[in-house]
């Protein structure tokens, strides 16, 4: 619908979605939980001229750095079990910045993937408005001071250099 309609079917499908989400629930036999209270930049029209204060460039980046760590770690996995150890130790010898880097991005990816399962539980939770709008800030907060160490990974790992293909 979004890409019939545009920003117009957008708002509408915002809208639409609070309003009906607890009949919907209701119909199908379940009491839907209330939304976090919106803050002023998440209403519909004000959201387009302004970002969330949060931000998401550092929670991609994380993204993309487990990925390339993850594939690195697959390919070396592959290639030990194939025997192939003159392709293993040239691998390794060239992924060495990336590999260094593994177990902090994946400490990070295990603290994201924790968040984002609390926020999940917050938001289906039976509690106030104003009250889920401040428990998921806070862990806004958390999750933006966790990631203030990406910037440090991404330069250990030399990550502008090369992307994991392999």
């Amino acid at each position: 619908m979004r890409g019939y309609t545009g920003t117009m079917g957008a708002y509408v499908l915002d809208l639409t979605d609070r309003l009906f989400m607890r009949q919907g629930a209701e119909a199908l036999g379940f009491e839907a939980p209330e939304l976090p209270a919106m803050k002023p930049f998440e209403y519909p029209v004000v959201k387009r001229f302004f970002a969330s204060p949060e931000g998401s460039g550092l929670k991609q980046d994380a993204y993309e750095l487990y990925s390339d760590v993850y594939t690195a770690v697959q390919s070396i996995n592959r290639l030990k079990k194939e025997g192939r150890i003159d392709e293993l130790n040239s691998f390794i010898q060239s992924r060495q910045n990336l590999l260094a880097v593994k177990s902090g991005i994946y400490a990070v990816k295990r603290h994201l993937d924790k968040a984002r399962k609390y926020k999940s539980a917050i938001l289906r939770s039976d509690i106030d408005p104003e009250l889920k709008r401040y428990q998921i800030d806070q862990l806004d907060a958390e999750i933006n001071e966790m990631l203030k160490v990406m910037p440090e990974l991404k330069r250990m790992a030399d990550q502008k250099a090369f992307r994991s293909t392999y």
